[in-house]
This record gives structure tokens, C-alpha cells and sequence, in this order.
């Protein structure tokens, strides 16, 4: 067996697993708060809630499950992800009360939550030490191609506030996911137990957050304001620029920049180290965000969405290589938990805090100043890991 590969066969069915829960989240992400509002009558606040309270549930996940991953065995956790998202999307059909739509939707976030982290988990599990880089790039551009597929082929299905064929395409996929996992295998953990994984109380803090990973994970927090920006007011920036054209393929075409840079990317970040890759990493999404500033014709809001594929998508891939690296290896499931939390924290809390400061700002003006903020993440970056970057022996492990 060649211990130095990367797609093996439970590599590639792991990576399957990944790219359906991912579609299947932004299948119903997307129309979810349209359905809300037209089918159960909910006002605009109401309607925000359907999509904030599965953010929610993937905090609990994250948050309180995280740790437990490879203690419950790394399987078994991913059984018990897709089962809650499954009998959560299925109970969704038919749903005509508000409330019941709401503790739905939480429950599908704890099972996003812990499938999602469980499948990053599994992959540190399968990825050679040496190739975690490259490996960790093709897992993430699984991820990025649930982000870009899901969104429309949720919109496909969406008819005037009926979502039934969302929840049964989604379900279908999820039977699917199952699936593959009944024929993934995944290696027995083999480790020592450290320090830091010697039995402690419930309420210690290190039972819910991996310690090494909260520097890379806050960066990752500022970061991700860039992509909430985008992700949360794209449409109605594209609205007010006259741009809803070329809008619509700004996600495609972030997936496919995405996608053709992972080959790269992945490979020189274990032959050259982390600081290769990410430093033009944040050049081009701070690059990105000046050309949604400045946007005014379908080539520049195009452009701005191959440079975000370059940076944003080449940095949440390597900062998780990064994160799980330095995290003892009974704790890569914690380690990618917290990695996530601060995420899901950054896009879900990150459209409130903007869309507050809009009013006074403007949408050139936001993107303007988060380009800024790049820029100062860089020199973040630099001072947080960067520079004992070379010091770092992430495949020692």
C-alpha cells in the first residue's frame, strides 16, 4: 500500500460525503428565508431568523460536539451528523408553523455542524503528514464546489415559497452520503495521550476550544468579514451597480478559479512553506474586494470574483492545514471544530454588524475598508504565525 497517497478510496468517498452535506446545506440556505416569508407569512426579522438559528445549531455543534469527535470514534459521529440533518430536512416538509420551522432548522445546523467537522477530521486522519498541504486543498475544493453548486441548483428548484423539491433533492443526497459512508473506512487512531488531553473538568475551556488553533482561527474570524460581505450583500450591491447579469455567475466563476489553483497551492505549501502561498493569498482577496469596490461593468465584478477564488479560497484551504498541523493528533477534531466556529461566527454575526454600518457607509466604502482590513490581516498573519513559520514542522506528527 502507498502510504504517501492522497486519493485513495476513502479520500475520494470522504471528500463525496463533504461535498453533499455542503450542498445540501446551501440548497435550502439560499431560499430558506424567502419560503419563510412568503409561505408562513413571516416578517423580514422573522424570516432572517429561519437562517440565522441554523448557524446557531452549528455553533452547538462545533462548540459542544467538537471535542467529543474522536472520543464518540470519527464514524460513529459522522453516522449521527447526517442522521440529524436527514430527519431534520425531512421534517421540514409540511411544516406550517414558524416555531416548529425554527427548531427544524436548529437541529439541522447540529447535524451540518458535526458532519462537517467530522469529514474535515477524517481527512487529517487519511492525509499523509507529509502531503496534509495538497491533501487538505483537494478536501476544500469539495467544500468550495457545494458552495457554488448549491446555491443554484437551490434556486432551480425554488418555486414562489414552495421548497419541497429543495428538502427532497437534498434528502436524496444525504441517503447518498450515507452511503458512502458505510463503505469508508477510517484508520484507527494510534496516539499517546498528551498533556493537554489528560482528563479534566467539563466546564475547562480546552474541552471545547483546541488552544494551538486559536491564533490562525481569529484571523480566520477577519478574514471571513471579506467573504460575509460578499456573500450576504452581493445581490443587492449587483442591484444598486446596474450588475445582476454578471452577478450571477460571480459564484461560478469564484469556484472555478478556486478549483484550478488547488493543484498548486496545495503542493507548494509543503515544498515551500506556508508563507509562499499566503501572503499572495490575502494580496488577491484585498485585490478582490478593491475591484467590487470600484466595479463598474461585468469584467471588473468578474475579475474580482477569479481573485477571490486565488485569495480567499487558497487561504481557508491552507490556514486549516495550518491549524490542524500544529494541533496534537487526539485533537485534529477540536482543532477543526474551533477552526469552523470562528468562521461560522465571522459570516453569520459579519452581515449584522455591516448591514448596520451600511447606512452610513455605502457598499464601495464597505468593500473599500474590508480590503484594508486584508491588508492589516497580513501583517496579523506575519506576527501571530508567519514569521516562525520556517520554524514550524507541521508533518512531524
Amino acid at each position: 500500500m502507498n502510504t504517501s497517497a492522497i486519493w485513495t478510496k476513502d479520500f475520494i468517498l470522504n471528500c463525496i460525503v463533504c461535498f453533499v452535506v455542503n450542498q445540501s446545506y446551501y440548497m435550502t440556505m439560499v431560499v430558506i428565508a424567502d419560503c419563510a416569508a412568503t409561505a408562513l407569512h413571516a416578517s423580514l426579522a422573522e424570516a432572517g431568523l429561519a437562517c440565522g438559528i441554523f448557524i446557531l445549531g452549528t455553533l452547538f455543534a462545533r462548540l459542544f460536539l467538537g471535542g467529543c469527535i474522536e472520543r464518540i470514534g470519527l464514524k460513529r459521529s459522522l453516522y449521527i451528523g447526517l442522521f440529524l440533518f436527514l430527519a431534520a430536512s425531512l421534517l421540514n416538509i409540511g411544516i406550517h408553523s414558524l416555531y416548529l420551522l425554527y427548531a427544524a432548522r436548529f437541529v439541522q445546523g447540529v447535524g451540518f455542524g458535526l458532519s462537517s467537522s467530522t469529514t474535515g477530521t477524517i481527512m487529517a486522519h487519511l492525509v499523509p503528514a507529509a502531503r496534509r498541504g495538497e491533501g487538505t486543498s483537494y478536501y476544500a475544493m469539495f467544500v468550495t464546489l457545494g458552495t457554488a453548486v448549491g446555491p443554484f441548483a437551490g434556486l432551480y428548484f425554488y418555486s414562489d415559497g414552495v421548497i419541497l423539491y429543495n428538502l427532497v433533492a437534498g434528502s436524496a443526497l444525504l441517503i447518498l452520503a450515507f452511503a458512502a459512508t458505510v463503505l469508508l473506512h477510517v484508520p484507527a487512531e494510534d496516539h499517546e495521550p498528551s498533556v493537554s488531553e489528560q482528563p479534566r473538568s467539563y466546564l475547562s475551556l480546552q474541552n471545547f476550544i483546541e488552544p494551538t488553533a486559536l491564533p490562525v482561527a481569529f484571523l480566520t474570524l477577519l478574514v471571513n468579514l471579506g467573504f460575509a460581505a460578499i456573500l450576504g450583500f452581493m445581490a443587492s450591491f449587483a442591484k444598486e451597480a446596474d450588475l445582476l447579469a454578471s452577478s450571477k455567475y460571480f459564484f461560478l466563476v469564484y469556484a472555478l478559479f478556486t478549483v484550478c489553483s488547488r493543484p498548486f497551492t496545495g503542493r507548494w505549501f509543503d515544498s515551500r512553506g506556508a508563507n509562499f502561498v499566503m501572503y499572495p493569498a490575502f494580496i488577491f482577496f484585498a485585490l478582490s474586494l478593491c475591484f467590487i469596490s470600484l466595479s463598474t461593468s461585468g469584467w471588473m465584478l468578474l475579475g474580482a470574483a477569479a481573485l477571490m477564488g486565488l485569495g480567499y479560497g487558497t487561504y481557508m484551504s491552507c490556514s486549516q492545514a495550518i491549524i490542524i498541523g500544529l494541533a496534537p493528533r487526539g485533537r485534529m477534531g477540536l482543532a477543526t471544530s474551533t477552526f469552523f466556529v470562528f468562521m461560522d461566527l465571522s459570516v453569520g454575526a459579519g452581515p449584522l454588524v455591516l448591514g448596520a454600518l451600511l447606512p452610513y457607509a455605502g457598499f464601495c466604502v464597505m468593500y473599500a475598508a474590508l480590503a484594508v482590513l486584508l491588508a492589516c490581516c497580513a501583517v496579523l498573519y506575519y506576527v501571530l504565525y508567519g514569521q516562525n513559520a520556517a520554524k514550524q514542522k507541521l508533518a512531524s506528527k
